[in-house]
């Protein structure tokens, strides 16, 4: 019994192929990000940070980190 069903950065991106309800963990590293910004919708404020992670092929995956894990990321990167 496989416990995680690991896919590529290729498969992730294909958007037919992921249950829009499942979360995604995706391995990598950081190779760019830019500065936590502040995104308004009526009364709701949310921030967030748009990174790219990169795999072992070289393999760029662009992301957007919500909340506290854009804290937490700007943490470690700094």
């Amino acid at each position: 019994m496989d416990v995680f069903k690991l896919r590529t950065f290729e498969e992730v991106g294909i958007q037919h192929n992921i249950d829009e309800n499942q979360l995604i963990d995706v391995i990598g590293h950081v190779v760019s990000y830019e500065s936590i910004q502040l995104s308004k919708q009526g009364d709701n404020n949310s921030s967030f940070m748009n990174i790219v992670v990169e795999d072992e092929k070289r393999n760029k995956f662009p992301t957007i980190l919500w909340g506290d894990l854009a804290f937490q990321m700007q943490s470690l990167l700094s």
